[in-house]
């Protein structure tokens, strides 16, 4: 696991960055509760921060950073990312093991192909036509892809799914 400090800078239009800062929170805090994200702030003027990270390589924090509400919404102006050598201290500075939680299952084969779709836009009816079953053949693998992912709707599937990925 390697360690990375990302500066971000979002733009100054705080109704953009209001819009998306419920899930801009919920996506660093549940990174944080899994020991991606290990400290990290905003500057005083609130137009960006500082993250320090852990993950495999610089690949997946590329990822991790993509999937972040403030890009996805385009409040990010520009990120810099720098590898992080620890000199001295890096047993101090190790996020807390994170509370037990029991892994989710697995989405099936097809329920990953089904969350594609979802993801790509295409409605229940649509997903449907193209597996040539009924609306609600799709809407009860959704109902079951929720479930094992613990979320409620449709507009949580893109963060599970990258976070259930990173969690790996």
């Amino acid at each position: 696991m390697q360690w990375y400090a990302v500066e971000m800078s979002f733009y100054a239009d705080e109704s953009l960055r209001r819009q998306w800062r419920p899930a801009h929170r919920d996506y660093w805090q549940g990174l944080a509760d899994r020991g991606v994200l290990v400290g990290g702030g905003l500057w005083p003027d609130g137009n960006g921060g500082l993250l320090m990270c852990r993950a495999a390589d610089e690949e997946a924090l590329w990822s991790i950073l993509h999937a972040d509400p403030y890009a996805i919404g385009r409040v990010i102006t520009s990120v810099r990312v720098r590898r992080w050598n620890v000199q001295m201290g890096e047993r101090l500075l190790e996020p807390p093991e994170p509370a037990a939680h029991p892994r989710e299952p697995d989405l099936t084969p097809h329920e990953h192909r089904i969350a594609r779709l979802v993801l790509d836009g295409k409605t229940n009816q649509e997903i449907a036509r193209q597996f040539q079953v009924s609306s609600r053949a799709v809407e009860l693998h959704l109902t079951s892809m929720y479930r094992k992912l613990g979320i409620s709707r449709r507009a949580q599937l893109a963060r599970a799914l990258s976070v259930v990925a990173l969690a790996v």
